[in-house]
């Protein structure tokens, strides 16, 4: 083989390599597209499943928490709030309002010993916050 010959099967060889790599970049980066999309999904469950256990959590505490009324419509509010939000920076605020409001209701409710001693409200506690 003659050095011409030679050099241009290691330029060949070289582009096929770059064609390669740019081919395995791009699928990588598609993977991770679909990785993120999948994350995503995964949240948008988990708050619709935090969603339909609030109701729960406020018929459960409405019988104790006769005089906390403002706090459990405030509760409702910011949940039907928080469902109707588009994605984006207003939902991340409907949700940590959301948050907020959880956190008050169950900080409440620890001052009522009977409310306490339920087995229904611990449960909802309990997946509330593990959601």
């Amino acid at each position: 083989m003659a050095w011409p010959s030679v050099v241009l099967l290691v330029m060949l060889l070289a582009l096929l390599g770059e064609a390669a790599y740019g081919v395995a970049l791009v699928n990588g980066l598609v993977q991770v597209k679909h990785q993120v999309d999948q994350a995503w999904s995964n949240i948008d469950v988990l708050l619709k499943q935090r969603h339909d256990e609030l109701p729960k959590l406020v018929d459960a505490v409405k019988g104790c928490m006769c005089h906390e009324g403002a706090l459990l419509e405030s509760v409702t509010a910011r949940r039907a709030r928080a469902l109707s939000t588009a994605a984006g920076a207003p939902r991340l605020a409907a949700e940590q309002s959301l948050s907020q409001g959880v956190a008050r209701l169950l900080a409440v409710a620890e001052s009522y010993p009977a409310l306490r001693a339920s087995g229904v409200y611990l449960t909802l506690q309990q997946r509330i916050s593990a959601l």
